[in-house]
């Protein structure tokens, strides 16, 4: 070990560790409400038919997973003092929304005032022995 080796140990350089960035959001749902239902304001109705949204989002398997996904790419992003938050409606949020909320979406039979949640796709067991 050579001696500034030596000395950087006894100062302790090297020890440190970031300290994890505590998110913004504490969960999904306080995201869901404090973000996008204020930034991602759209007009939503019983007879609307191009943008759907259910205000029982959390009832929707599909939804829960895209917008978690969603929500820990703004805490990341959200960090980068450049393009960071640019990129994140870009590359995140607008293809997530349009997924979410197109009419053939998970919330194609929900509206303001009513909830359907939708069945899962059909399945048949694979053959034994496809996936090792």
């Amino acid at each position: 070990m050579s001696d500034i080796d030596e000395f950087l140990e006894d100062v302790g350089v090297g020890e440190f560790e970031e300290a994890p960035v505590k998110n913004y959001y504490a969960t999904v749902a306080d995201f869901v409400d404090g973000f996008l239902s204020v930034n991602y304001a759209r007009p939503v109705s019983a007879q609307h038919t191009t943008f759907r949204w259910c205000p029982y989002w959390w009832e929707h398997a599909e939804a829960i997973a895209r917008l978690e996904a969603l929500w820990t790419a703004w805490e990341a992003m959200r960090l980068d003092p450049t393009t960071g938050r640019a990129a994140w409606w870009r590359d995140y949020c607008d293809p997530t929304m349009n997924a979410l909320c197109n009419a053939e979406g998970p919330f194609r039979a929900c509206s303001d005032t009513q909830h359907q949640t939708q069945p899962n796709l059909p399945l048949s067991p694979p053959p034994h022995g496809l996936f090792p």
